[in-house]
């Protein structure tokens, strides 16, 4: 069962729940108490019996209050089997084959709303669902707990690492890890990551009073796979990653400091520049020659070229208004052709596979020399979202991290809130509000000779030979 936690109006049950304060820890039991009173038992539990049960009824209680904050009417959604919650299937030691009677003895009273679920015999079926009913929302106004009183048991939010098949139609599906020391080590790898993330200060200043505050304690990225480990790589999850560039560098703060936006340029071009053993062009990278007033769609073309399995014979979808109307896709791509010829031999080549599993390296790189000087950051793809302070050392580790392993020099963006230029420092003079556009200035670096890079299983991704 899954807890990656998105913004919608459902989510499946997140089982690693823990109270941070007191008030939370009274909200529980107050839940429990109200629990107690409608059982009918003669006998008390086993202490081994009594811990599970507090364990389960506070997992329940905090999380159907973490989603009625978040989502006021949403809803989470849980198994009635009982064979998932079997010792090997069940998602939390303490979630036994009793939780699904317990849920069922809680919507009976009403201390939960259960809208039950059925197989779809001719089409889609629908999972049962709960969410708080109005007696736990009275706790909850009157405990006065918000996200910051709840924690997560950093072992039941699930495997860090996912697999799964390419897309056909949209959808991909998941695919069983291998037992070996190489998944052992990625494993081993963002569990340190993701306490890292924890380890950060976070405050959220809003900009109004209607703006709604994220979650900022849920922080537990996975790295995502395609196809083999080899491919992709990248990490998701993390609040920052669902909220706008804008509201991140506006509300947030790290470490008691305003948040900067350290941001690799056409990071994925480069990439392919350093696998085609060869020296890109000086300057913007998608401005090419007969198209310099279309660099938004020669962007758009460039990277669906390189992403794409097999030739391609016509626009994006949407695209055409972006170049002048008697122009042809094969003139487009002749034009891109001719400026990238040294790597136009990928396209078509399902690049973005190998493009991300090695910008993901070069960020996880950046992020162990970050770890090793405690220096906090939020990866986000192919940048990072750091303390102003600290700014300046994470973009030197940044253009030496890329360089040491493409053996190109790649730049590094810096952007900030809008109003935030006050006491601008030397280290930022390629700096870009938020919304500006343009394109940074590059690396103070000297490209060298480019190198094929080669992905370790195990090991940071290193320069080839």
């Amino acid at each position: 069962m899954s807890t990656e936690e998105v913004e919608a109006r459902e989510r499946p049950f997140d089982p690693s729940k823990f109270p941070l304060s007191e008030a939370a820890q009274n909200l529980s039991e107050a839940f429990r108490e109200l629990i107690e009173k409608l059982e009918s038992r003669t006998r008390a539990r086993r202490p081994a019996d009594r811990l599970r049960f507090e364990q389960a009824t506070t997992a329940l209680a905090l999380d159907l209050t973490h989603w009625y904050l978040m989502e006021p009417e949403g809803w989470l959604y849980v198994s009635l089997s009982k064979a998932d919650y079997s010792p090997k299937a069940r998602p939390a030691p303490f979630l036994t084959e009793r939780f699904p009677d317990l849920l069922r003895a809680l919507a009976d009273a009403r201390l939960i709303d259960m809208r039950k679920g059925f197989r779809g015999e001719f089409g889609a079926g629908r999972r049962t669902t709960i969410r708080a009913a109005q007696c736990l929302r009275d706790l909850i106004k009157t405990a006065e707990v918000s996200f910051g009183d709840i924690g997560r048991a950093f072992k039941l939010q699930g495997d860090p690492l996912v697999l799964r098949t390419e897309r056909v139609r949209g959808k991909a599906n998941d695919l069983p890890l291998p037992e070996s020391k190489q998944v052992e080590h990625l494993r081993e790898e963002m569990n340190q990551v993701n306490a890292w993330l924890l380890d950060a200060v976070v405050d959220w200043q809003p900009s109004s009073a209607s703006e709604k505050d994220p979650d900022t304690g849920y922080r537990f990225m996975r790295r995502h796979f395609t196809g083999s480990l080899d491919g992709c790589g990248r990490l998701n999850g993390g609040f920052w990653q669902r909220m706008s560039k804008d509201r991140r560098l506006r509300s947030l703060e790290i470490d008691c400091c305003e948040p900067v936006e350290l941001d690799y340029g056409q990071i994925g071009i480069r990439i392919a520049y350093s696998v085609a053993r060869a020296v890109p062009p000086q300057g913007d990278l998608y401005a090419v020659p007969g198209l310099e007033r279309h660099r938004g769609g020669v962007k758009v073309v460039l990277n669906a070229l390189l992403a794409r399995k097999g030739p391609s014979s016509r626009f994006p979808i949407g695209l055409q208004d972006s170049f002048p109307p008697k122009m042809s896709f094969k003139q487009v791509l002749a034009l891109v052709t001719d400026h990238h010829g040294a790597i136009a031999h990928l396209f078509g080549s399902s690049f973005y596979l190998i493009q991300q599993r090695v910008e993901s390296t070069i960020l996880l790189t950046c992020i162990h020399r970050m770890m090793a000087e405690g220096i906090h950051g939020f990866p986000n793809h192919d940048c990072l979202l750091v303390a102003w302070d600290d700014a300046p050392r994470v973009k030197q580790i940044m253009e030496e991290t890329a360089y040491t392993i493409l053996g190109l020099s790649v730049p590094v963006d810096v952007a900030i809130a809008d109003g935030h230029e006050r006491l601008l420092p030397s280290w930022a003079s390629d700096l870009r509000r938020e919304g500006a556009e343009g394109v940074s200035t590059t690396s103070a670096l000297t490209p060298a000779l480019a190198y094929t890079p080669t992905v370790s299983p195990s090991a940071p991704h290193k320069r080839g030979e």
